[in-house]
């Protein structure tokens, strides 16, 4: 009997401990306590400071694929921190934007991406935006 209490003890304390620090490790305050995003959301045809948005079509392989792996992908994946929303693949990526405030974000609208991080540069937003405009090409 007091084998069987012991064993209940344990495991009972190991769960708690497995638990306890899992449960809250990835909260951050801005997001328990999300600031006014009643802004308005960002002009995504506005691609001025993107050299190359005027003559070439923006395509997630070639472009867009390097900015989220340079600044998205430590968080952002399911081999990362596992956050959602996901920009690892082209698929993950383009529902990201398409329904997701990807854009906003990477903007400064609400919480800043990357998050903690410097904001991505106004070439790098516009190709992303540019990316959207020209129909999320692959």
């Amino acid at each position: 009997m007091n084998k069987i209490k012991a064993i209940l003890g344990v495991t009972a304390m190991l769960t708690a401990i497995v638990l306890g620090s899992q449960s809250c490790y990835y909260d951050k305050y801005d997001d328990l306590n999300p600031k006014d995003t009643t802004t308005a959301p960002v002009d995504t045809t506005d691609t001025t400071n993107c050299d190359t948005c005027a003559t070439v079509k923006v395509k997630y392989s070639s472009d867009v694929k390097a900015i989220f792996d340079a600044h998205c992908i430590s968080c952002h994946s399911t081999s990362g921190t596992n956050q959602s929303p996901f920009l690892d693949t082209y698929i993950n990526s383009k529902n990201a934007v398409q329904l997701g405030d990807v854009i906003n974000r990477i903007n400064g609208v609400g919480n800043l991406m990357p998050d903690g991080g410097p904001k991505m540069s106004d070439a790098n937003i516009a190709l992303v935006q540019k990316w959207k405009t020209d129909g999320y090409q692959q």
